[in-house]
């Protein structure tokens, strides 16, 4: 049985750019989705449509806000992961965080550099990748503030063990944490993903949709 103390009540997934150029983040998701053979849709697609497995690439995209990261709220909220390594690859220098949480399982979030994990808390299977991944040890937290400030932060800075404990013990303490640790609102991870496409808007999302080169999508 899942501990609820340790869930979310949404679904709901979340990327973050760990930089404050937001032409350089469009285009390393430009590259990234072309490369995985996805191009651009210039119109949402209709609600009946029969998408078929990973067909559709749907999220919302909102430019730094007082020095903070790139956020995207994505639609595919299981390839979260998937999504953070993809990015990683295409710019092995920026931070990507991918923090997931879906209904009725723990918190879990990895940061990314280089398509590999820095930082992993809560329990999380790594499908993304071919050999597990341990939890964070206090040193790659050390190791993941520095890469998120751009080296303002510097390892070694009084970053405890216990820290890092919280972090992995889940619940809101962990989700709590992470908000603070990584520079995210924790008002901005409130909405769900397309169940709220207006509030999003409001909030500066702008809406973005990729297909697969085949997809019927693309004549319609």
């Amino acid at each position: 049985m899942v501990d609820k103390s340790m869930t979310t009540e949404r679904s709901r997934a979340h990327i973050f750019l760990y930089t404050t150029d937001f032409g350089s983040a469009t285009e390393i998701i430009r590259r990234t989705l072309k490369s995985g053979g996805y191009q651009r849709l210039g119109h949402t697609p209709r609600a009946d449509y029969p998408r078929q497995t990973l067909e559709v690439k749907e999220f919302f995209v909102r430019d730094s806000e007082n020095g903070g990261p790139v956020h995207m709220v994505i639609e595919d909220i299981d390839q979260v992961f998937f999504w953070c390594l993809a990015l990683s690859t295409t710019d092995p220098t920026l931070p990507v965080l991918g923090l997931s949480l879906l209904r009725g399982t723990p918190y879990r979030a990895k940061l990314y550099q280089g398509k590999t994990p820095v930082f992993k808390v809560g329990e999380d299977p790594d499908h993304e990748l071919f050999y597990p991944v341990s939890p964070a040890t206090s040193r790659e937290l050390d190791r993941a503030m520095e890469l998120i400030s751009g080296g303002r932060i510097k390892s070694g800075s009084k970053l405890s063990e216990s820290m890092a404990k919280v972090l992995n013990s889940g619940g809101e303490p962990l989700f709590t944490e992470l908000c603070r640790l990584f520079q995210l609102r924790s008002t901005e991870l409130a909405f769900s993903t397309m169940g709220n496409a207006a509030e999003a808007r409001t909030d500066g999302f702008r809406y973005v949709c990729w297909v697969r080169s085949d997809s019927p999508l693309l004549d319609q």
